[in-house]
Parts: C-alpha cells; sequence; structure tokens
C-alpha cells in the first residue's frame, strides 16, 4: 500500500512516499547561500542500503517543476503507461513526443 504525506512550512517542503519495502523522501528547501535544493532520499524499510541526491535551483518554481516533471516521468515516459494516470498539463521533456504536449 503506497502512502504519500506532505509538510509544509514557510522555508521547506517535504514529501514522503512508502510502500510495504520502499521508502522514498523528497524535501525542498533553502540553502545558506538562498538557492532552493531538492534533496532526494530512497531505500529500503529493512536495511540501511539506499542512496541520496541533491540539486541546486535558482528558484522555487524550478525545484517544483524539476519534482512534478521527476514523477511524472515515470508514469509517461512509454505509451503503454499513458492511460494509467490521469492526463496532467505538465510533462517530462522524454514524454512530448508521445504526449505531443510540453510545459516549461
Amino acid at each position: 500500500m503506497n502512502k504519500m504525506n506532505r509538510e509544509k512550512d514557510s522555508q521547506a517542503l517535504a514529501w514522503y512516499w512508502r510502500t510495504d519495502t520502499r521508502y522514498y523522501a523528497l524535501k525542498i528547501e533553502r540553502d545558506l547561500l538562498g538557492d532552493w535544493v531538492v534533496m532526494q532520499r530512497w531505500g529500503s524499510r529493512f536495511n540501511r542500503r539506499g542512496g541520496n541526491k541533491t540539486i541546486a535551483f535558482h528558484s522555487l518554481d524550478e525545484a517544483l517543476v524539476y519534482r512534478k516533471r521527476r514523477y511524472l516521468g515515470r508514469y509517461f515516459a512509454h505509451p503503454m503507461m499513458q492511460n494509467r494516470r490521469a492526463k496532467r498539463d505538465d510533462y517530462k521533456p522524454s514524454a512530448v513526443r508521445v504526449t505531443q504536449r510540453y510545459v516549461p
């Protein structure tokens, strides 16, 4: 069963996804230089294996677009996956060939 929680305050946004065996976390917050940083974490719920990735952006809008494209890219990358989720307005660039839609 998938569960998703979202926390929001004035300085940070956080999303958590969890399945029976895996967890995924994404957090967007400001660093000391004033840039917006996207921090991704993932791994197993039963051992210490996992990974993380950090990317800096100049604006919050850029960071939110990255999060949206990263999430939607899982479902719209292949034509057969197109009908699995409701169609949305924002797609990953690789999915433009399939859907003929792109919002920068």
